[in-house]
């Protein structure tokens, strides 16, 4: 009985999770007490007892439900590998992996052979997926069930390495399927105008849809180094496509408005550092703020010391550092540090004038302390001012007596620079 009851709701949460516009999935403690009188429009009875809401795009789906769903899926799971190593996979056969490796990954994300399973299909579709059309859809499909996954409020979803990885080999496939929707064949590197402007505006919408889903990911789990490691993976793939519609920035030119908005849309800048701002000690989330600024300079820029964008980025964090948010390493140590101490970056009279603003900020908290006893009596020191002096002193070769050398102001800089960008 438990058995079949297991294969019923493991059947009816992949029906909803594949077939419904779901957008998140939650595990709920106890499931509500529901009679025929006391169920409402809220629900859709079709799935009972899951609990989805249509009009929002949710699942509840209580945890008693799930772990009778889990067990059958595990054993049937597996079984079926064994049954089908090597050899053609049935529809039949596909549909079972398909319905039980889904339920494992919502109660484990870190289950590998699940994942492979899942791989597997796009890889070496059944007899049903057989065509361009069918696989597309597969693949789409798949890309959708992904994204709930990483985006629900789960408990290790939106950390998991395997889940981001296994995201990556999605895009891969899905973007040569966007492209090609709004690209004519051809064996040309160069496309009109208004075709290359359609494939910008698919790249566009995707780099938002994965920015959103990264996002998402680091708001619930902080510090969460995988998706912004994908991040950085996802933006240099974005930018290996985009040679392929402007093949003019392989030489270095500089982006205009027809070209930039591929991946480097100021919208998504802002978006980043908004966020960054809103999240001062998330130094996964800063480090990647930095990489996404100086890729952008290496990129476009022969000499990046003109760059006037990362320098009017930089003048910002310093601004926010010691003004609005003081007391997080993760701006010094995550964003700052690098990119003022590269002469590639900041010309050495700028880097001057920002390290002479860091000293001017110790001076105005009366911190001059640092400059005689080091860093090696930090007993009492506020931890926002410990920050600014570790980022100083890595500046100045550890030499802790030349912050003295360099109290001057902090104000004068960031109004040079303000006044540089109006």
């Amino acid at each position: 009985m438990a058995a079949m009851d297991g294969k019923l709701y493991c059947r009816l949460l992949h029906r909803a999770l594949t077939d419904l516009n779901i957008k998140a999935v939650e595990i709920l403690a106890s499931p509500p007490s529901l009679s025929d009188n006391g169920v409402d429009d809220t629900y859709d009875r079709a799935y009972l007892p899951l609990l989805v809401v249509t009009s929002e795009h949710v699942v509840g789906v209580p945890k008693n439900i799930l772990f009778t769903a889990f067990e059958y899926a595990h054993n049937a799971f597996y079984e079926r590998v064994r049954q089908t190593t090597g050899i053609t996979v049935t529809d039949e056969d596909d549909d079972e992996i398909d319905c039980t490796s889904l339920v494992l990954l919502l109660v484990a994300s870190e289950n590998l052979t699940a994942v492979n399973a899942r791989k597997r299909r796009l890889q070496h579709p059944a007899p049903r997926f057989q065509n361009k059309p069918h696989q597309h859809a597969l693949i789409e499909r798949e890309y959708n069930i992904l994204t709930t996954l990483l985006t629900s409020r789960l408990q290790k979803h939106s950390k998991s390495p395997f889940l981001w990885h296994y995201r990556q080999h999605l895009v891969q496939l899905l973007l040569p399927i966007a492209l090609n929707a709004v690209l004519p064949p051809s064996t040309s590197l160069s496309f009109p105008d208004a075709e290359a402007t359609a494939a910008t505006r698919a790249l566009e919408s995707l780099c938002h849809a994965e920015l959103q889903a990264v996002l998402f990911a680091a708001e619930y789990h902080p510090m969460n180094y995988y998706s912004w490691n994908y991040a950085r993976w996802f933006f240099s793939i974005i930018y290996t496509s985009s040679l392929h519609l402007y093949p003019s920035l392989m030489d270095g030119s500089k982006p205009t408005n027809h070209t930039a908005p591929i991946f480097m849309e100021s919208a998504i800048i802002r978006k980043i550092e908004k966020w960054c701002f809103a999240h001062a000690s998330d130094t996964s989330a800063w480090t990647f703020y930095q990489w996404l600024l100086l890729f952008y300079a290496d990129t476009f820029f022969r000499a990046p010391t003109d760059n006037k964008l990362v320098l009017s980025k930089l003048v910002d964090a310093v601004t926010f550092a010691t003004t609005v948010s003081p007391g997080h390493d993760a701006v010094w140590a995550g964003f700052m540090r690098r990119i003022i101490a590269d002469p590639r970056y900041v010309s050495p009279r700028r880097r001057d004038q920002f390290m002479d603003a860091i000293a001017r900020y110790l001076r105005s908290r009366k911190h001059d302390s640092y400059a005689t006893q080091g860093l090696a009596n930090s007993q009492g020191v506020r931890q926002q001012d410990k920050a600014a002096v570790l980022a100083l002193v890595e500046l100045r070769d550890k030499d802790v007596y030349a912050i003295e050398q360099c109290l001057t102001w902090i104000a004068v800089a960031c109004d040079v620079y303000r006044q540089e960008r109006k």
